[in-house]
Formats: C-alpha cells, sequence, structure tokens
C-alpha cells in the first residue's frame, strides 16, 4: 500500500533550521542526557594537549561543552548541513572558536583527510542513513584517524524487528517516489545494535564496544566506541 501523498518528508537542512530554537530543550528532555553525555566524554582521555577531533552532524554542539572539560585544548573541526545550527554553535563558543573549525557541508561529501584526526565523533546523527552509505562513511571516518584513533558514536538504537518495519517505511518513500536521490532527508531508519556494530567492523574498526545502551519508552540511546588499531585496545 502506498503511503498519502500529502506526506512531504523534510530535507535534513531545513528540518532543523525550522527546529532551531527548540532543539537544545527537545534532546534534554531524555531522562538520560546527562548520563549519555558524561559517558561520552569519558571515552575522550583526559590531556592538556591539543588533540584533533572530527565532530559530525555536529549541530549545536551540545557534546563540545562535555569533552572539552576533559580536553581543555582539544581543535574540533565540526561539519554540519544546517547554517542555522552552526551558527548557534559559533555563538555558544565564541571564547573558545579558535579552537574550533566549522564546516557547512554533507559530510557524505567532505574531505576528512588521511591519518588526520585523534577522535572522530558522531552525536545522534547516524540514524538517517542506509547500510551502504553508513559504510562508505564509516570507511572514511577509520581512514581519517590516527593509528591509534577512536570513532565515537552515541546514537539511537532499535530492535531488529523495529529496524525492518522502519527500514520498509522508508523503502515504501522512495518507491511512492517521495525521495530525491539527490537530497539528504530526515527520517529516522536506526540500526539494531547487532547491525551498526557489524557495519562498523565492516569499514575496518578492529574493535567494537557498547559502553552505553539504555532501552525506555521515551528514548533508545547507545554509546558505541570502535577502535582503528589493537594498539588502542588497552584492555585486549
Amino acid at each position: 500500500m502506498s503511503l498519502s501523498s500529502s506526506y512531504k518528508p523534510e530535507t535534513m537542512d531545513k528540518f532543523f533550521s525550522a527546529r532551531i530554537d527548540g532543539y537544545e530543550d527537545h534532546m534534554k528532555e531524555s531522562p538520560t542526557y546527562e548520563a549519555e553525555q558524561a559517558q561520552l566524554a569519558e571515552q575522550f582521555d583526559v590531556t592538556s594537549e591539543p588533540v584533533t577531533i572530527l565532530d559530525l552532524g555536529c549541530g549545536t554542539g551540545m557534546e563540545i561543552e562535555y569533552i572539552l572539560r576533559r580536553v581543555p585544548n582539544a581543535r574540533f573541526v565540526c561539519i554540519d548541513l544546517c547554517k542555522e545550527m552552526l551558527d548557534r554553535l559559533e555563538q555558544k563558543y565564541a571564547e573558545v572558536m579558535d579552537q574550533i573549525t566549522i564546516i557547512h557541508a554533507s559530510y557524505f561529501d567532505y574531505d576528512f583527510g588521511e591519518e588526520a584526526f585523534d577522535y572522530a565523533v558522531a552525536a545522534q546523527t547516524m540514524h538517517h542513513w542506509l547500510y551502504a552509505d553508513k559504510l562508505q562513511l564509516y570507511e572514511r571516518v577509520y581512514r581519517c584517524l590516527k593509528p591509534t584513533g577512536r570513532f565515537v558514536v552515541a546514537d539511537y538504537i532499535v530492535t531488529p524487528d523495529e529496524e525492518y518495519r522502519l527500514l520498509d517505511n522508508y523503502m515504501r518513500l522512495k518507491e511512492d517516489g517521495l525521495l530525491d536521490e539527490n537530497k539528504l532527508y530526515h527520517i529516522d531508519i536506526p540500526f539494531s545494535m547487532h547491525t551498526e556494530r557489524r557495519v562498523l567492523r565492516e569499514a575496518g574498526f578492529r574493535r567494537v564496544e557498547t559502553v552505553f545502551e539504555y532501552r525506555s519508552i521515551a528514548s533508545n540511546p547507545s554509546l558505541i566506541v570502535a577502535y582503528k588499531e589493537d594498539a588502542a585496545c588497552k584492555n585486549e
């Protein structure tokens, strides 16, 4: 059965532009918000060194303040499609903007370089992409990390049944001609934990750890850390 022709999926940039004023309050409504941010930040080793961090889909940079408490001299490259989000980030972090480079672009198109970053972080941004797209992106993240680099992924995780149901809904939108293949849309197609870990391993990461996983009616946040090389796995 076709979806209603009255439904019009929103492109990623327009979705967030329309919700910029209430975005942070909405994110903080999660009952585990503080725990999520604290545990995300703990994946960054405490140091005064100027480590490099690639922030994918940074939005207003809500995770940055927590990371800076542990890595005060971190150097961020923050990428996002939504100009209004980046403007808000720049306003919030005006006092440390010498440590932040803002990139207004799609992270699917931007060149991350080779072995350029100590860490990459993706907070609540990866649950909109199909497996093949995410695999290609994660392979590029793998290459941009230094040999001891880590990829910190905080995102929504669903059950396998939910994963299949949401993917089926997405494919119906494509079949109904509601999606332009040249645009990025705000449509939720999160993975199950098994699928998310599998795509990270397939991208080349040697060790993948589930640090945090919480399920409730309100939200299903998780935190995964993928290590580029075995040498980065201190407990191996």
